[in-house]
């Protein structure tokens, strides 16, 4: 990956800044917003980021799911969460999703799949966003998906330009 700024939106209850630092190169930069949910983007939230953006010159936007996250597991085992915005839209998007979900068998796998909706729910989003799709249609702005594993502690690139959210090789 180039050596250029990057700003990367995390889970802060995931703890991944240290990983992150330690597998990717240039300047980084965090926000954190609870299960890697930023949406919908207001206005004044798209402003910070086209401000950060602008201000660090990153020309990297990484958003990041760790498949053990405690939101992204609470929603797969309909467990007790904290009824914030953040469950209610990882909630919304677990159910309208159901039938690509619930056919996994292994509870990792589930998570894996809800981490990598929830991935593509927020790049859409960023896309559309007041200041930040404009960057990213006229190429200024990459912006990506990571889907960190904590048991092979490896980052898994995500390429959503191909079909049903593939990876990358």
């Amino acid at each position: 990956m180039k050596n250029q700024n990057k700003l990367f939106l995390i889970c802060p209850d995931c703890y991944l800044e240290n990983r992150i630092t330690k597998n990717f190169s240039g300047r980084l930069y965090f926000s954190t917003a609870l299960g890697a949910v930023f949406t919908p983007i207001k206005f004044n939230y798209a402003e910070s980021l086209n401000g950060i953006i602008n201000r660090e010159d990153i020309r990297e936007l990484y958003v990041v799911n760790d498949v053990a996250c405690r939101f992204i597991n609470t929603i797969i085992e309909d467990g007790e969460g904290f009824n914030t915005k953040e469950e209610k839209i990882l909630k919304k998007l677990y159910l309208d999703n159901s039938d690509a979900i619930i056919h996994q068998i292994e509870r990792k796998h589930k998570s894996t799949e809800l981490a990598k909706l929830n991935i593509q729910q927020q790049i859409n989003e960023l896309k559309k966003a007041e200041f930040i799709g404009s960057k990213f249609e006229s190429g200024f702005l990459t912006i990506k998906g990571l889907l960190y594993d904590r048991n092979t502690l490896k980052f898994e690139e995500l390429d959503f330009t191909k079909p049903s959210h593939e990876s990358a090789s």
